[in-house]
């Protein structure tokens, strides 16, 4: 029986991914912080797992993490836009990883699997709008460039200890519990209120989106195909317009959106503007020269190498995902 670690199990995806390797009859283990939310243990132990409690931040609270471990699986981070300040995201997100990697650094494992996240490339330019894993990042959030710190350090780890290290990075997640549900109640309110949504220039700018069933089936692949010192961009094997997504939703909810068209040439005037009259207190929220880069910047993974070397087979389930939220909360039959 394999028997695995993982971090960040009371997460959306974190969850998922237990269930699935308890499922195929995985010993799971789940370090867990004292502070998680007892509902979410509960549920974790209803599956079969083990939760040992500890915090990343804190190496002597990972003492008591048993070693005889075949398979790490590393999702837990700091994912929190209102925190202002670097410190926190690094010393979760980055000394965390150290000190979990210390802990298995001579332990004899066979894989250990990061998650890291699309954030950590941050907006760059490409001809094609897909990004490959050898793009040079440019992180643009603490989040971000945390991931890509913590990536930097598990590869030198790779390379200087031939530490079993892979990386996955996808993009925003979705599935029953996630946050695109945030999404799809903005456009909701947008449309039951007859209110425009508004793009940048067509909306034709490309995402990446990917569904919670294949960002599992690719951790479980990594852990079978053992790549070290490899990362892989894992999404739902093809990219989606920020037009597309509203209209998918907008189908599920048999409603037609109002939608104003912007140039990006107009957009960033209007930002610098706000920003300026900002700082006197008076502007929209939300309008900014980063938010307008990102509406008008395509955005979207080039996930062939996951599926070349690892055998994974994306599928986009974002109508269904869509079609059976909206049933559900809303009481909109299709």
């Amino acid at each position: 029986m394999v028997r695995a670690l993982v971090t960040g199990a009371t997460g959306f995806i974190g969850f998922n991914l237990v269930k699935r390797l308890r499922e195929e009859k995985w010993e799971v283990l789940c370090l867990v912080r004292p502070t998680s939310s007892r509902e979410k243990m509960e549920k974790l132990i209803e599956t079969g797992a083990r939760l040992y409690p500890g915090d990343l931040s804190e190496r002597k609270s990972l003492e008591n993490l048993p070693t005889n471990i075949d398979v790490v699986y590393h999702l837990a981070a700091l994912l929190d836009h209102s925190v202002r300040e670097y410190e926190p995201f690094y010393r979760i997100n980055v000394l965390g990883t150290q000190n979990l990697v210390e802990r298995y650094l001579n332990s004899g494992i066979r894989s250990f699997i990061f998650v890291s996240s699309i954030a950590a490339i941050g907006l760059v330019e490409t001809g094609s709008g897909l990004l490959k894993e050898e793009v040079k990042c440019n992180p643009v959030t603490f989040y971000g460039k945390s991931k890509e710190e913590a990536e930097k350090l598990l590869l030198s780890y790779s390379r200087e200890f031939n530490f079993p290290v892979t990386i996955l990075r996808p993009p925003t997640v979705y599935g029953p519990g996630s946050r695109l549900s945030e999404m799809i109640e903005f456009v909701y309110r947008k449309v039951v209120n007859r209110r425009p949504i508004f793009y940048a220039d067509r909306g034709s700018a490309l995402t990446s989106l990917c569904w919670v069933g294949n960002l599992v089936d690719a951790l479980v692949l990594a852990a079978k195909r053992r790549c070290t010192g490899e990362l892989f961009h894992v999404d739902d094997g093809r990219p989606y317009t920020h037009r597309e997504i509203v209209w998918t939703i907008c189908s599920a909810l048999h409603r037609k959106p109002i939608e104003i068209f912007v140039p990006s040439t107009v957009l960033y005037p209007l930002a610098f503007f706000n920003e300026a009259v900002g700082k006197l207190g008076v502007n929209i929220s939300g309008l900014s020269r980063e938010k307008v880069r990102m509406l008008s910047t395509s955005l979207a993974l080039d996930s062939r190498k996951a599926q070349e070397h690892l055998g994974y087979k994306p599928v986009s389930k974002l109508g269904e995902y869509v079609r059976e939220f909206v049933q559900t909360y809303f009481r909109i039959s299709s």
